[in-house]
């Protein structure tokens, strides 16, 4: 798994229990902040009303592997729920789909937050 640390422009975090990711919408991924390897990539992630969620196991602080460890130990898994990526990331789109920034920012003057915190929901039961 290829590490990729933020170089080229501040990322925005999101604390989630008090651990902290970095949010890159260019390359598609969450990273820890202080574990670069501990990565979450936007494949596991769902839309939601309210902008995406993903499967989170809150001691191991990583997505699961299988849906059926989540059925095995439902307690040690929440739901991390995030704002759309647009208001968390617009320039990590912006690059990833070569579209305007102005095109994703939703007023002038407007800034994307530099940390957003996550909020955590619990999982009672998932579709195999």
């Amino acid at each position: 798994m290829q590490t990729f640390l933020p170089v080229s422009r501040r990322l925005p975090v999101v604390d989630i229990q008090g651990v902290e990711f970095y949010i890159d919408a260019a390359r598609e991924r969450l990273w820890q902040v202080k574990r670069p390897g501990n990565q979450i990539p936007f494949g596991v992630i769902q839309a939601c009303k309210s902008g995406f969620r993903f499967l989170y196991h809150k001691k191991k602080c990583c997505y699961p592997l299988s849906k059926l460890n989540v059925l095995r130990h439902l307690s040690s898994y929440a739901w991390v729920n995030l704002p759309a990526l647009m208001e968390l990331d617009p320039v990590g789109l912006a690059l990833r789909y070569g579209i305007p920034l102005e095109a994703l920012i939703p007023a002038e003057g407007w800034q994307a937050p530099r940390k957003v915190f996550a909020s955590l929901s619990p999982v009672t039961a998932l579709k195999v």
